[in-house]
């Protein structure tokens, strides 16, 4: 073992996350939660490097969620969830320029209607997502994206028996990122 004090080489890692949730029943039958995440990462990166070697980069990322769940009438529910994700990144090299950075938005609503009918649940809902981006690389290079995506679904449970089940179900999407409509 050498004697003295020693020096550390290595990667150090770090990361702090916070969440919360409220829910409130309206009223019988109608229920209102908001939820939010937060969290931070970063990384100390302190082995024997170039001037140019990534140094250290950190990471935040936040997500608020609102839902909205209805009871209409006698087994007909149905609900509703609209959030926001953002989340943004920075790199820097052993000189402390930036060797990289980038940002990301994202907007979301879903509705879902279950209903419960004998022998089983009848579930139908869509889906509309907005999602911006842009990164910014080594030089300046700048890199700037934005899409839409929508779906939907259809989906049924049914056990005629209590040892058989069937679940035949449809989906249907769509997105400014391809030409074409996925159907499963």
């Amino acid at each position: 073992w050498p004697s003295g004090p020693r020096e550390f080489t290595g990667t150090m890692f770090g990361f702090a996350d916070a969440y919360a949730k409220i829910v409130y029943d309206v009223r019988p039958g109608q229920q209102v939660s908001l939820s939010m995440l937060a969290g931070r990462s970063a990384i100390d990166e302190h082995d024997e490097q170039t001037r140019y070697d990534f140094g250290d980069g950190t990471n935040q990322t936040a997500v608020v969620n609102v839902a909205w769940r209805s009871m209409l009438g006698s087994g007909l529910v149905l609900r509703q969830r609209a959030y926001v994700v953002a989340h943004g990144f920075l790199n820097k090299d052993r000189a402390e320029d930036y060797g990289g950075r980038g940002a990301d938005r994202e907007a979301s609503y879903r509705a879902d209607l279950a209903r419960a009918v004998p022998g089983g649940v009848l579930e139908a809902g869509g889906q509309v997502q907005r999602a911006r981006g842009s990164r910014h690389a080594i030089g300046d290079a700048v890199v700037f994206g934005s899409s839409w995506s929508r779906s939907a679904y259809m989906h049924a449970t049914w056990s005629p028996v209590p040892r058989l089940t069937l679940a035949p179900g449809a989906r249907v999407a769509d997105s400014t990122l391809s030409t074409s409509r996925p159907v499963s």
